[in-house]
């Protein structure tokens, strides 16, 4: 449904849509923890099936009502978008109560619900009739932008997107949700007892997160000094964090991408590497940018420096690459206090607004991007730009010639990246 062919009125079984023209940015979640979406909307309508679309450019979009179920059982919620999305809901029909339970991490095509698997919600068991709050958020950079929501019933069948006779339109004013960190508790295994060799450790299963309504397993590999029991003194800390099609439990990701696997297709650099590693693993069908992902890097950290007092505190630095170079700057705005310098490299924009005054503390701030990647070159740039004022030369923009996505190998394979984060202590100006 366009924007501006169906005036808004209220409609049985229609959703209400609203349109914010003119807004920077292209992450759904941003819009929302950094307040973009608080004024008032400028375009109202309605749609009489769970979908919007519009033509302008830099736009947010809203749709949102209730839809009731035909039947008793589990529900699979799924959310489609040409850009950032992110997907609501609550089980018991009132809007206060909703959490998000997808997303789209990145654009795609009209009712394209199976890109990536953070598109579809965990099943939600649901009562016949009884009505359930749905709401959806997108934000568009350019040319437009679009969104749909669907469901799968308990039978197996699917309405892509949930049609105008499952719905209840929501004729009362409803403020936005509230972005808010999802907090969890994670602690490692006792099974996972601390190692003193050399060398690569995986920890498949090794520590447990625990949240309001949800409890798993985490995995992680941790990477000790190739000199490590032969010395006493304490070492600083590296963290990755691994981009998207790693996620998992066997760590086999992990041993594949980054440092770690560049270390051991090159046993010089393995042999000089001064660091204990920690290579912290996304369980299957979560994102860094999921609710709640951050604090559990910032959880493995603090167990893992209470596990290992040998980590020096002050020498605490945090990378990634992709996604994980945007679960850089999210865990890094988690707990700013935690590390003493960051490298997000090829990474999108991430909470612009706020992330210079949030990241104020930070020694250093190193971003690196290929000069032919597209959003990730751009949100590099708006990144520094937004950095710049608060911690001036301790932002470094280093923008790789003809470099595109995997600019990151010119860089992890090499002693001078880590040497360039290892100048820097927490707390030192």
């Amino acid at each position: 449904m366009a924007l501006g062919l169906l005036p808004a009125m209220a409609l049985a079984g229609a959703a209400q849509v609203q349109q914010w023209k003119n807004l920077p940015g292209y992450q759904a979640t941003d819009s929302l923890a950094e307040g973009d979406l608080n004024r008032a909307a400028d375009v109202s309508a309605t749609s009489q099936t769970f979908e919007a679309s519009a033509a302008d450019g830099a736009s947010a979009l809203r749709v949102y009502g209730w839809v009731v179920p035909p039947a008793d059982g589990d529900y699979r919620f799924m959310v489609a978008a040409s850009d950032t999305a992110v997907l609501f809901v609550s089980a018991d029909g009132k809007p206060e109560g909703r959490k998000q339970v997808a997303m789209v991490p990145a654009g795609g095509g009209r009712m394209e619900w199976r890109r990536f698997a953070a598109q579809i919600s965990k099943p939600v068991t649901l009562k016949a009739g009884r009505k359930v709050w749905v709401e959806a958020i997108e934000k568009s950079g350019d040319g437009g932008g679009h969104v749909e929501v669907g469901w799968m019933l308990p039978d197996g069948k699917t309405e892509e997107p949930i049609p105008a006779k499952r719905m209840e339109t929501a004729t009362q004013k409803v403020g936005l949700p509230t972005y808010e960190s999802v907090k969890s508790t994670l602690t490692l295994k006792p099974e996972a007892r601390p190692v003193t060799q050399p060398g690569d450790h995986l920890f498949p299963g090794g520590a447990t997160v625990a949240m309001a309504d949800d409890r798993f397993d985490m995995s992680y590999l941790l990477s000790l000094p190739s000199d490590y029991d032969k010395t006493g003194d304490k070492r600083p800390l590296l963290v990755f964090l691994h981009g998207n099609g790693h996620q998992g439990s066997d760590l086999g990701g992990i041993l594949n991408e980054g440092p770690a696997s560049f270390m051991n297709d090159r046993p010089g650099l393995r042999k000089w590497f001064p660091m204990i590693a920690l290579y912290p693993q996304l369980p299957n069908n979560w994102r860094w940018d999921s609710p709640g992902a951050a604090g559990m890097v910032v959880g493995l950290i603090e167990q893992v420096c209470q596990r290992y007092p040998r980590v020096d505190r002050d020498r605490v630095y945090l990378t990634g690459l992709s996604m994980g170079g945007k679960g850089t700057w999210l865990v890094a705005l988690e707990s700013p206090q935690t590390f003493a310098a960051i490298a997000p490299i090829s990474a999108v924009a991430t909470r612009p607004k706020s992330a210079g005054a949030r990241l104020a503390t930070l020694n250093y701030v190193w971003i690196i991007c290929g000069e032919r990647d597209y959003l990730f070159t751009q949100g590099s740039r708006q990144m520094d730009e937004a950095l710049r004022p608060t911690l001036g030369d301790r932002v470094k923009l280093t923008v790789v010639p003809g470099g595109e996505h995997g600019c990151w190998a010119n860089y992890y394979p090499t002693r001078p990246f880590y040497d360039e984060l290892m100048k820097h202590r927490r707390g030192q100006k």
